[in-house]
């Protein structure tokens, strides 16, 4: 099983794979434990001054839980106001400074692994450098570690090739997930 296909990276193919990877990454499970840390940290600090005040009863326990995930929640919710603003900017950034990505770049799969080749760079990898692959309807995402990935557009790609791709994944064991 192999395949080859070209992509040209537009900005909004940029921008909409890294928020598909924030999604991926904070939707949720990452939402979850981020309450529970912030939470858990905020309670610690709230519980002890209120134990060097006076004896901590059940009702101010309650109220210091309930406080701390409350917390939590609104530095959850400006975090996100941030990136809402942060994303957009960082990736034109990133996207203006990196001229290669916006090239049209050759894309070629077996089972063995990937070869990915623009104008200026090549690079071969076996599918153990992979680290993982996610999806969603515009696009495949191939995880070199937890921040660098190949965004790939799937209107660029024959769904034969697409298939292909994604069954040469799973034969590797690569992961699918964050």
């Amino acid at each position: 099983m192999s395949g080859r296909f070209s992509i040209t990276l537009s900005f909004e193919d940029y921008l909409a794979a890294n928020w598909l990877k924030l999604r991926r990454r904070w939707i949720w499970r990452g939402a979850l434990k981020f309450i529970l840390g912030v939470g858990a940290i905020y309670l610690a600090l709230g519980l002890s001054v209120d134990a060097m005040e006076r004896t901590p009863t059940l009702t101010s326990v309650i109220a210091a839980v309930i406080e701390a995930i409350l917390l939590a929640i609104a530095v959850l919710i400006a975090l996100s106001a941030y990136w809402l603003w942060c994303i957009p900017r960082s990736a034109r950034r990133i996207f203006a400074e990196q001229p290669l990505v916006s090239q049209p770049t050759e894309y070629e799969f077996d089972e063995v692994g990937l070869r990915v080749r623009n104008p200026r760079e090549s690079s071969d990898l076996l599918w153990e450098h992979i680290i993982s692959w996610i999806e969603d309807d515009r696009l495949l995402m191939l995880n070199r570690t937890h921040l660098t990935f190949f965004p790939i557009p799937k209107s660029q790609i024959d769904p034969i090739s697409l298939a292909e791709l994604i069954n040469c994944l799973k034969l590797a064991a690569v992961k699918k997930g964050v």
